[in-house]
């Protein structure tokens, strides 16, 4: 039967702000907790096996157990990086007389891949030491292995010991790991080493959140019986708060109206000017691919009960989407990321509803899972287009230079990757000092920022602004001293989520960024640097899209809105499935193209020329483009929308 819409009244639960910490490749000093200035990298550099930065005596908490069971991915080095990276650049390039000549498969194993001899070399000094040599890819950039904790550390020559890291105790060498000199210059780096945190899916739905929660007064809560507990529009601007008293109309903000239910697929297709009537493509012939941590089982059903009550003229058949795990050690379920999964399937098909669907649930929220996911896709060429919406903050040591290999890999087979920005701004509030998010990060990948969307009775845009919402809670009037209702904090209110962004401390600027992004973003480590993102697209949870899912703990299918970049990067993903399908060919890594064509293809996403804010059942008003960050919204290119969203037509007819 068909699912109900559900509006919760109170405020935001936030999934997406765990950081993932380095495994065996980290790039930070062992006593650095995060970038204190400039620490760009060579990304064609291949540094030796480290330990993570949070190994520290003082956090020591004992010897990992002997017997204790470890999985590892050793994975090699690309041959000729270099040369690998200047041919991405010349086949992504729209000027290059090599646009568009992507290597097949066997031209980029022939070319750059690690050799057979690599792989047997690894392979039999594992083995030597009594690992268990579980998967290696076709394209033999890894090697999975599996074995005890005292047979990793006679490979690596080193002792595994456990350290208290915030609320968890996590895994890492004890000593610096070494290999023998035959193998030590065909090794990139290590996966599994080191015990990473796990990364979290990029998106944000409303409800849930208790005013406790906030550093604020108690306010009034909406009675059982309130007939606007549930109260939403369906289109921005529609129905007025009638209850609550004005929103301070002397900083300009107008009436209140409740938020949007959740736009369903035709009023974001629309607002965009993506309908095929508008730009003549609707994905037919793409495959966009999408990675996410599990699967849930109700996959499939839910995607194809919501495409039915809301985009019942684009159906989802079975034969539309293919659904796979990728290799790896299973590990417990996390139902967390199974609303990820639903999002990201049904805004891709909302955008491009032609398009095949390849979806691959990595065995775990781990690094090491998710680039077994990523890799799968890319070496059996499953898809030209990879929409992922996971991540965590760059100022975290990572395994840079392994993510680097994998997108490098892709772009020079003509198959774009794509990541969300992040759901937490600037980073600054949870990490005290801002921080880009990575994978995002990636100077090879293109990071999508986010936006809030607000959609007319028309169909029509009426403004878009940077995502970052703030929040002010009413406290009731007192009858007894005569004090008036009054909303706290003032305008904007006090920084609740918003898009990523800002500059890399890792990448230096790359080619395609020069001349575009101000010098004031990119000089910030004190050299030109990465900055992200590179485009944008809706995001905010209060301007945000309507999914559907089954509840995994009640089996209960029901439609609700959700938002997060985790919804700007398939959005975008699927633009970028529907632009294919109309030039008739891949666009691969696009980042190179999308800079040159900004003028022509891209609205800039600027400040609202008024203050924008919507009301929420149960005395909450929530900002639009508000609270002051590091980041922010600007005239051309800025770090939460980058060069800002794709205009419809303009945007694919601009593309080569």
């Amino acid at each position: 039967m068909p699912g109900t819409r559900t509006w919760i009244a109170a405020v935001f639960v936030l999934t997406g702000t765990a950081s993932l910490a380095a495994c065996s490749s980290g790039h930070s000093s062992p006593s650095a907790a995060a970038p204190k200035g400039p620490v760009l990298v060579d990304e064609s550099a291949h540094p030796a096996m480290t330990r993570p930065s949070w190994a520290t005596v003082d956090r020591f908490a004992g010897e990992l157990r002997a017997e204790e069971a470890i999985s590892l991915q050793v994975h090699l080095q690309l041959r000729d990086y270099p040369g690998a990276i200047e041919e991405l650049y010349a086949v992504s390039d729209p000027d290059s007389p090599r646009y568009a000549q992507y290597l097949s498969t066997e031209e980029f194993e022939a070319k750059y891949a690690p050799t057979a001899d690599d792989v047997a070399a690894v392979r039999a000094h594992l083995e030597a030491n009594g690992l268990t040599v579980s998967y290696v890819p076709e394209n033999r950039m890894f090697v999975s292995a599996r074995g005890t904790a005292s047979q990793v550390a006679k490979a690596f020559n080193t002792r595994l010991g456990l350290y208290n890291v915030g609320n968890t105790t996590r895994r890492a060498p004890m000593t610096t790991p070494t290999l023998p000199d035959s193998i030590s210059g065909r090794v990139l780096g290590v996966l599994g080493l080191s015990e990473s945190l796990k990364f979290k899916p990029k998106a944000v739905r409303v409800g849930g959140l208790k005013h406790s929660d906030s550093a604020l007064r108690p306010h009034h809560t909406p009675k059982a019986d309130d007939p606007n507990a549930n109260a939403c529009s369906t289109f921005y601007g529609q129905l007025a708060d009638t209850t609550d008293p004005a929103y301070f109309p002397e900083a300009g903000y107008g009436p209140l109206t409740y938020a949007p239910c959740g736009y369903t697929p035709d009023q974001v297709r629309g607002a965009y000017g993506l309908d095929a009537k508008s730009c003549g493509g609707d994905g037919h012939g793409v495959t966009v691919a999408i990675v996410d941590a599990f699967l849930s089982p109700t996959l499939l059903q839910d995607a194809q009960q919501y495409v039915a009550d809301n985009d019942a003229a684009h159906p989802l058949p079975a034969s539309q989407i293919t659904i796979e795990m990728a290799p790896g050690d299973p590990s417990p379920v996390d139902t967390g990321w199974f609303g990820e999964q639903s999002l990201d399937v049904e805004s891709a098909h909302a955008i491009a509803p032609g398009a095949k669907i390849q979806y691959v649930g990595a065995q775990s929220a781990n690094d090491i899972d998710l680039v077994a996911a990523l890799n799968v896709i890319i070496h059996r060429n499953k898809a030209s287009v990879i929409s992922n919406s996971y991540g965590s903050v760059e100022a975290e040591p990572q395994d840079f230079v392994i993510w680097q290999n994998i997108a490098t890999q892709a772009g020079l087979k003509g198959i774009g990757v794509y990541f969300s920005s992040g759901d937490n701004g600037d980073e600054a509030t949870a990490l005290g000092f801002p921080s880009a998010d990575f994978p995002a990060s990636l100077p090879t990948v293109t990071a999508v920022g986010g936006t809030s969307l607000a959609i007319g009775q028309n169909g029509k845009r009426i403004f878009e602004a940077a995502w970052a919402t703030g929040a002010s809670f009413l406290n009731p009037a007192d009858p007894t001293t005569g004090t008036p209702a009054t909303w706290d904090p003032g305008p904007p209110g006090f920084f609740v989520f918003g898009a990523g962004g800002g500059t890399s401390f890792v990448y230096s600027q790359p080619r395609y960024q020069k001349g575009v992004v101000p010098a004031a973003m990119a000089n910030i480590p004190g050299a030109p640097a990465r900055v992200v993102p590179d485009v944008g697209m809706l995001a905010d949870p209060l301007t945000g899209f309507l999914i559907g899912q089954t509840d995994p703990d009640s089996g209960v299918y029901s439609e609700f809105p959700i938002g997060g970049t985790s919804l700007a990067c398939p959005l975008f993903a699927g633009t970028i499935a529907v632009t294919e399908s109309r030039v008739g060919h891949k666009l691969g890594f696009a980042n190179t193209q999308l800079y040159k064509v900004r003028k022509s293809a891209f609205k800039d996403v600027v400040p609202p020329a008024t203050p924008q804010a919507v009301a929420l059942p149960g005395g909450i008003v929530t900002t639009i483009d508000g609270p002051v960050q590091t980041i922010g919204d600007a005239p051309g290119y800025d770090n939460v929308t980058g060069l800002g969203v794709p205009d419809g037509a303009r945007f694919v007819n601009a593309m080569k």
